[in-house]
């Protein structure tokens, strides 16, 4: 009698510890990481210092750098956050939206590390004069991954089932976007956004890996839809500084972009010159 007590408490006991390691693995928790642009820019809740009367002046052709605002303190997303490698992954198909434009000469990919050295504007100063740049494209993301059981959890009792049975649900919204600055009058010229949603059921053991893979994802997924949007971002940009003259275009001498060439433009002069010429001998001959 005492040796089946015995059997039936150490079987118990190894239940509740069973049950209590597959409890320590799931349950509804949240993690976000995210990088804000307004306080790499301004830094200790600094004001805006930009001169609204002052035009920006952009020398045709452009060089343009892209790169991740620094990570924000507030982020506690931990591993989940792209790498720099990542990071640098991504941007490369953000590079791929200024590519076919043409009054675009270079395009550099800048690693975020790059940009430390406590944020503002002087940070990104420093940095395009050592990439010797005219506009700096910063992309700031805040990014939310929720994990959730299903009704299906309550087959967690066990290790086991901890393992095969995919009852948590992650969920991810990722949003991300680009603004293009002026770098020596510190002005916003355009700016594109991209969005992503998904979610993916995963075991409670596997819950991890699942958050980690649906994140990249999701970041991938954002970057290609805020590609698309920067692109049309920029076409519309083109068409609005002919419109209201809201920034002012300069040339350097060995820029060609989509201007007339100049055997055309030859031609077309020495076509002006000899009608009249041509018209005044058919007058006399007439």
């Amino acid at each position: 009698m005492i040796l089946n007590t015995t059997y039936g408490l150490i079987l118990c006991a190894a239940i509740v510890s069973l049950c209590g390691c597959s409890a320590a693995f799931y349950g509804a928790t949240e993690r976000s990481t995210s990088s804000s642009l307004v306080d790499y820019l301004y830094p200790g809740g600094q004001r805006p210092v930009v001169d609204p009367e002052t035009t920006p002046r952009l020398e045709l052709p452009l060089r343009v750098g892209i790169a991740f605002v620094p990570t924000s303190r507030r982020s506690w997303g931990g591993s989940l956050q792209p790498t720099e490698a990542r990071k640098v992954e991504l941007l490369e198909k953000v590079k791929a939206a200024f590519e076919g434009v043409d009054y675009v000469e270079d395009i550099q990919v800048i690693p975020s590390n790059y940009l430390g050295g406590g944020g503002g504007f002087r940070a990104l100063e420093q940095t395009s004069r050592l990439y010797d740049l005219d506009v700096f494209a910063l992309v700031s993301w805040d990014q939310v991954v929720n994990t959730e059981d299903t009704p299906l959890s309550v087959l967690y009792w066990t290790i086991i089932g901890s393992y095969v049975i995919p009852a948590s649900r992650n969920s991810v919204s990722t949003m991300l976007d680009t603004a293009v600055f002026d770098i020596r009058t510190r002005k916003l010229l355009l700016r594109a956004p991209g969005y992503d949603h998904a979610s993916r059921q995963t075991t409670a053991i596997g819950s991890e890996s699942g958050q980690k893979q649906i994140s990249d994802a999701s970041f991938e997924s954002a970057v290609a839809k805020m590609s698309e949007n920067l692109e049309t971002e920029i076409d519309a940009f083109g068409e609005r500084v002919k419109a209201d003259k809201s920034v002012q275009i300069a040339y350097s001498r060995d820029y060609s972009g989509s201007s007339v060439p100049l055997f055309l433009l030859c031609t077309l002069a020495l076509a002006a010159v000899c009608a009249p010429r041509g018209a005044r001998r058919r007058n006399r001959t007439g």
